[in-house]
């Protein structure tokens, strides 16, 4: 078998182990398909780098999600690099790859403190976003609408209130306009981590009335699909519960 169709292969696996959360698994047919396609890459790379940032998006990926979050911001940083070259000679085909690497490397930033940081790489990703967006909405809206959730968190845990408020209730208003047939699971769930930052937003500005309504909602979509949620939103789910006890007692 040709070693690209063989990296095809294992790249399919290494996806359906991390749907299955077995990410320590996906980890070692990762790092295995990471160094054939850089190995194919080599001398031909323009035929293999959309390849080469697939494999180094999952590696990320798995890498954070078993909190070795410095080595999977390497990876990340390495593939928005790849992207970033792809993006220059083709945007039409390589900028939504380009907004998705560079909303995962905000996330990873976050992971390790790097704030600032993690602010500027999600505001690349909303303008490209944007761009994105105006030229095909039904497209993108989704996307749109959770790397502007994103940026409102950002914001919101470096103190600028009032920047995240204009940026989540932009998000929130994107997620309700999206078509019923686009309501569906992963929609569904980003729209509730996107409650969510809306109601931390609300109860840190003071209308805690609005923001016990809005964790609420949060809890009903997440609760929905309680037995597919991440680990992160889990965590949503959490927070938002505890939003509720806290404010239904103020």
């Amino acid at each position: 078998m040709p070693a690209i169709a063989w990296f095809h292969r294992a790249l399919t696996l290494a996806v359906v182990l991390h749907d299955m959360g077995l990410h320590s698994e996906a980890l070692q047919l990762d790092m295995l398909n990471t160094q054939v396609i850089q190995k194919l890459a080599e001398g031909h790379g323009d035929l293999y780098d959309p390849d080469h940032a697939v494999a180094l998006h999952n590696l990320s990926f798995d890498l954070s999600k078993l909190d070795r979050h410095k080595e999977a911001l390497e990876a990340s940083q390495k593939e928005v690099t790849i992207r970033q070259a792809l993006s220059e000679n083709n945007p039409d085909r390589f900028n939504p790859g380009l907004a998705d690497s560079l909303h995962s490397l905000s996330f990873i930033l976050s992971k390790l403190d790097r704030h600032k940081e993690a602010l500027e790489t999600i505001q690349k990703a909303v303008a490209i976003r944007h761009a994105l967006s105006e030229k095909d909405p039904d497209k993108f809206n989704p996307g749109l609408a959770s790397s502007l959730n994103n940026l409102s968190y950002k914001f919101l845990r470096l103190g600028r209130h009032a920047e995240a408020t204009v940026h989540i209730e932009e998000s929130i208003a994107l997620f309700e306009s999206l078509p019923k047939e686009k309501q569906f699971q992963q929609y569904d769930v980003d729209f509730g981590m996107a409650l969510e930052t809306y109601s931390d937003v609300l109860e840190v500005t003071g209308q805690h009335r609005k923001a016990l309504e809005i964790a609420r909602e949060a809890v009903i979509i997440f609760q929905k699909y309680s037995g597919m949620l991440s680990q992160v939103e889990k965590g949503g789910l959490k927070l938002s519960q505890k939003r509720i006890t806290r404010l239904e007692f103020t």
